[in-house]
């Protein structure tokens, strides 16, 4: 994964500067690759978007916050728990889990949010092996 380097409020605002639609070198693309922005022409058009003519309007906005609804314990105690529990008979229903697990905490929760968690856990459902006729008996 590609990390980004923080550009300074400066330097925004002087490539956004140099920026002149319709000439050859002045673009998006060429302004990126000469000043060597990570994002590329992508993250100077997000500027632009954003820019009004001073620094301030291109200060990095709060958010980006992922955080978990749940917490470690929580998903391990409720999800990995049930599954485990539910495992012992049948293969893993998450809508169920789902249910169970907003039943317990008392926190809505999406259905693909479970899912992820699951998986992630590595929980493993019951698995049952076929066996063939030919399999189940044996011969002396």
């Amino acid at each position: 994964m590609q990390k980004f380097t923080e550009v300074s409020l400066d330097k925004k605002q002087q490539i956004l500067q140099e920026y002149q639609p319709g000439v050859r070198g002045k673009g998006f693309r060429a302004l990126a690759k000469y000043h060597g922005i990570k994002g590329g022409h992508a993250a100077i058009r997000k500027w632009y978007k954003k820019w009004d003519g001073s620094k301030e309007s291109l200060k990095k906005e709060s958010g980006g916050d992922r955080r978990s609804i749940l917490t470690e314990k929580e998903k391990k105690k409720e999800i990995l728990g049930y599954i485990r529990k539910k495992a012992r008979k049948d293969a893993v229903n998450y809508p169920e889990v789902k249910e169970y697990v907003e039943f317990k905490t008392g926190k809505k929760i999406k259905l693909r949010t479970v899912q992820r968690i699951g998986k992630d856990l590595e929980a493993r459902s019951k698995k049952s092996k076929r066996k063939s006729p030919a399999e189940g008996q044996r011969f002396y």
